[in-house]
């Protein structure tokens, strides 16, 4: 497995959007919009948007954006994680998350995101991110190690 950061979307990413449209995730239809369209590239100070390999197959993709709700404060955000289903609970959405944390350290001093899915809730509450309630666009949160 090799994890690889991208400023291109690949041919093979058409494959995760088709899967995660069938699970009735449209995240990815979303970053594949505003990848194109200029609105999120992941190009910012900070910014990532890293592709999950085996050879020239595609299983997953996830990103790190400076968190666009909350300009006033300099808070990461994860975005657009995905996994092919088949490919779930083996440990390489944690290593997506764990490799996004680590381009975090020194840029932000706090990650955060928002899901719906129970399912995603707990795969990021097992990686140490805490359940926020009462906040618009957040989810969850979590303290990452910040040496500037």
């Amino acid at each position: 497995m090799n994890i690889a950061p991208i400023t291109e979307l690949p041919r093979a990413f058409q494959t995760l959007i088709t899967s995660a449209e069938a699970e009735g995730f449209q995240a990815l239809t979303t970053l594949a919009r505003n990848f194109e369209g200029g609105t999120n590239r992941f190009a910012r100070a900070g910014e990532v948007l890293l592709t999950l390999w085996d050879g020239e197959v595609l299983l997953g993709i996830g990103g790190l954006n400076r968190d666009p709700y909350f300009p006033e404060r300099v808070v990461g955000r994860l975005r657009h994680l995905y996994v092919l289903p088949s490919l779930r609970s083996q440990g390489l959405g944690r290593s997506l998350v764990e490799a996004l944390e680590a381009r975090a350290q020194g840029v932000f001093p706090v990650l955060q995101l928002f899901t719906q899915s129970q399912r995603a809730g707990a795969f990021y509450e097992a990686l140490g991110y805490q359940p926020i309630q009462g906040e618009t666009k957040v989810s969850h949160r979590k303290a990452i190690a910040f040496t500037p």
